[in-house]
């Protein structure tokens, strides 16, 4: 039986400097050394991660909190948002002066350029 480990990546491997400690690589490691897979479980998306996944030498990541499922490079899940789904949203939030993030495996971007909390990101 395969075993697998989970790990969030903000304030889990993620310190608060935005590093990974040499504490957790080592356990990480570790862990593979057994034969534990290790994978990725973030609400990031996967564009962000690759650089985490080089590091501790992680080939399965979860992403978008569930929506998007990798393996060896291999997409194994997704669950994208229904376009007629997607313009509802856009209206409620275009009524409201909200802007929209829309994300995918390579990119981010968002619906209204201008808007001051786009800006401040």
């Amino acid at each position: 039986m395969t075993k697998i480990v989970f790990f969030d990546v903000d304030g889990t491997l993620y310190n608060t400097q935005n590093k990974i400690p040499e504490s957790t690589k080592e356990s990480i490691a570790l862990l593979q050394s057994k034969g534990i897979k290790v994978a990725l479980a973030t609400g990031r998306s996967p564009f962000t991660v690759t650089k985490i996944c080089d590091e501790l030498n992680v080939d399965t990541i979860v992403c978008y909190n569930g929506q998007y499922v990798t393996h060896k490079g291999e997409i194994v899940y997704t669950n994208p948002m229904p376009m007629a789904e997607l313009a509802q949203l856009k209206e409620l939030t275009k009524a409201k002066n909200h802007a929209l993030v829309f994300a995918s495996h390579h990119m981010i971007a968002f619906d209204e350029p201008n808007n001051e909390v786009v800006k401040k990101l």
